[in-house]
């Protein structure tokens, strides 16, 4: 059984239901993916998204209930391995560990998958080829 632990973003602890923790690729910047099947977003560490070179019109800003600016990115590309996925990232502060998180917009997205979570591993069609995610922490 897999340790339950909590971390932060957005200011807030929560419970970590981290499946597997990957290493992904921004604009040739290396960075850690954690996929997270609990929230109803993408999102991405605001140390990492201010280093990015981010046209102005991909960026959305709004005001939310607590009064501070909510950001997200359109149309950001992850490369995992050979793998890409393009979509809209909320940026939140995180702690340092957690860069990307991939949530249950990216599971719908992907479609049909294989997860062992025992071994923490994920295997899922792309391009007409298998391919495998395996935890950074399991190698």
């Amino acid at each position: 059984m897999m340790k339950e632990e909590r971390f932060s973003y957005n200011g807030l602890s929560v419970i970590d239901h981290r499946v597997i923790t990957l290493i992904g690729n921004i604009q040739g910047r290396e960075f850690n993916v954690t996929i997270n099947p609990s929230n109803d977003k993408n999102y991405i560490n605001i140390n990492l998204a201010n280093q990015l070179l981010i046209p102005e019109l991909s960026i959305g800003v709004k005001k939310n209930i607590f009064d501070k600016n909510e950001c997200k990115i359109s149309d950001l590309q992850v490369t995992i391995g050979h793998y890409d996925y393009i979509s809209q990232f909320h940026v939140v502060r995180m702690d340092r560990n957690t860069d990307i998180i991939l949530d249950q917009p990216w599971f719908k997205d992907l479609g049909i998958f294989m997860l062992n979570i025992k071994k923490q591993v994920l295997t899922f069609p792309y391009k007409g080829k298998m391919v495998m995610f395996r935890d950074e922490k399991s190698k």
